[in-house]
């Protein structure tokens, strides 16, 4: 999540649209998660002749989610651009969330196309998913809300996969083997738990993105080109182990599921193997291994994605929300 409602509106109060405007449109490298952004951007140029107040442009953007009037919905957006959807202290690339790092020992080291930095106290997210999830049932009939409430269930469970990172981790480092396995399966419960939730979204599925791609294609030849140009776009970006892997990642349900997860589970099986042996973890090699494993994942044809949601959404989210929540509020 990263739309800074606050910076963008005072920038464009500032643009003289009415000497040169003739439209408004956008360029994006992403879509279908920050919504509230674009629909600021696009509504700004009509605004011009009007002093502009952004807490009630934001009370109007959750009556609009939301359907309807709803207290929880206002209050639940309020406290997100207050305090999540702001402005980094200092400039921040966020794309991802721990599971899209290629493993390592130390995130200092990671990629830099998977940088997961955030602004905000995740705890703060969490009170606002926690004030979301208090609607009332008429809310909870619109598709906006229902995109909203996984929205902010993904993200933050994704921050909460850090903290468990960290401590799994640490038990590597004081030879912790039990600790180390405790935390390493609680990491990829999680990470499992996110992949489903994403498949209740049809915004978040791998196997519609790949049956779209394949689509363009007549012969099965043609099918398997253009499925393998839309799992590269999203994974290696051409050449696996480049400059630009994982620059365009995605939180998917399948994604998280065949790509990011096994990665995972080949860096904690090394790991617990390497203090079973006493030796020491070999990162070139489990570099190897991931260059090797993300080619041959970009060259697989398709393997029965869903390509179409599942699941209640709302109750979902609300279970994984009420499982973690004491985590994400000390956060």
């Amino acid at each position: 999540m990263d739309a800074a409602l606050d910076k963008v509106s005072k920038q464009m109060v500032q643009l003289p649209f009415e000497s040169n405007y003739i439209g408004v449109g956008s360029t994006l490298e992403g879509m279908n998660v920050n919504p509230e952004i674009y629909e600021l951007v696009m509504e700004m140029p009509w605004r011009t002749n009007e002093t502009f107040n952004l807490e009630s442009w934001v009370n109007e953007y959750a009556l609009r989610r939301a359907g309807h009037q709803d207290k929880a919905v206002v209050d639940a957006w309020n406290m997100l651009y207050k305090d999540v959807l702001i402005e980094p202290v200092k400039s921040i690339r966020n794309h991802s969330i721990i599971y899209q790092v290629s493993p390592v020992l130390d995130l200092n080291k990671s990629h830099w196309t998977t940088n997961i930095t955030i602004p905000y106290k995740n705890s703060r997210l969490a009170y606002a998913l926690n004030q979301m999830l208090q609607a009332d049932s008429a809310s909870k009939q619109s598709d906006a809300y229902s995109f909203d409430v996984v929205n902010l269930t993904r993200q933050v469970l994704g921050n909460y996969g850090r903290s468990l990172y960290q401590d799994m981790i640490q038990a590597y480092e004081n030879k912790d083997i039990l600790l180390f396995r405790q935390y390493s399966s609680s990491f990829i419960t999680l990470g499992m738990e996110i992949d489903s939730l994403l498949g209740t979204r049809h915004e978040f599925l791998l196997g519609k993105w790949l049956a779209d791609a394949r689509d363009w294609g007549v012969k099965p030849v043609d099918k398997d080109y253009y499925e393998k140009n839309a799992r590269e776009i999203i994974t290696s970006w051409h050449i696996a182990g480049s400059d630009l892997t994982d620059y365009s990642s995605r939180q998917w349900n399948g994604l998280i599921g065949s790509y990011y997860l096994p990665r995972w589970m080949e860096f904690i099986k090394r790991l617990d193997d390497s203090m079973i042996k006493n030796n020491q973890f070999d990162s070139k090699s489990f570099a190897s291994w991931c260059t090797g494993f993300e080619q041959n994942w970009v060259n697989t044809s398709s393997s029965g994605f869903p390509e179409i949601e599942k699941g209640d959404q709302i109750q979902f989210s609300t279970r994984l929300f009420f499982k973690y929540k004491n985590e994400l509020y000390e956060e």
